[in-house]
């Protein structure tokens, strides 16, 4: 399963990395399913594109429009085997290290600079233009890439826990 962005906002860049899949064999879009969650932001016109595209590149996929609460995230994420970050600008997007935490692989758009995956070693596919997005899919699909360690990483990093013990230093003024 490979889910595109996170809302149905346009700078998501759905469009743009629909369009690359369609350069997959058709081997590959037997066995992938697209997950599109458009659940806020964007309207109704963008969707029905986004929809349009998708219907066209010969995958199954699954395009969510209703709002969905905590669970239902959680599944979603828990669903997904590859996240592609297209978006035009980001600062350390929750939906994405989400998908990091459930397992996912990461595409990311290089022009999303987080500091914060190098610094902690966070493992993740990054691409500088929407025309490598096939190669990089079929990389993964392949096995060729294994995403590492971020689960625990993100544990270490952004857990509940982590972060009451970083706030319990500042509060008794040990930072």
């Amino acid at each position: 399963t490979i889910c595109i962005g996170y809302n149905a906002n346009e700078a998501q860049n759905h469009l743009q990395v629909l369009r690359q899949l369609q350069y997959l064999p058709q081997a590959i879009l037997n066995k992938i399913s697209v997950l599109l969650q458009m659940t806020y932001g964007g309207n109704e016109e963008y969707i029905t594109k986004v929809e349009n595209v998708i219907s066209s590149v010969g995958c199954d996929y699954k395009l969510f429009r209703e709002f969905m609460d905590m669970p239902q995230i959680a599944k979603l994420r828990f669903s997904t085997d590859i996240f592609i970050n297209a978006q035009a600008t980001d600062g350390l997007s929750g939906s994405v290290l989400e998908a990091l935490y459930a397992g996912a692989t990461l595409l990311n758009a290089s022009w999303l600079d987080y500091k914060e995956y190098e610094e902690w070693g966070i493992s993740y596919k990054s691409f500088s233009s929407y025309e490598e997005i096939p190669k990089l899919l079929t990389e993964v699909l392949h096995n060729t890439y294994k995403s590492g360690r971020n689960r625990e990483i993100l544990q270490n990093k952004m857990s509940w826990q982590q972060c009451k013990a970083a706030w319990g230093k500042i509060i008794k003024g040990d930072s």
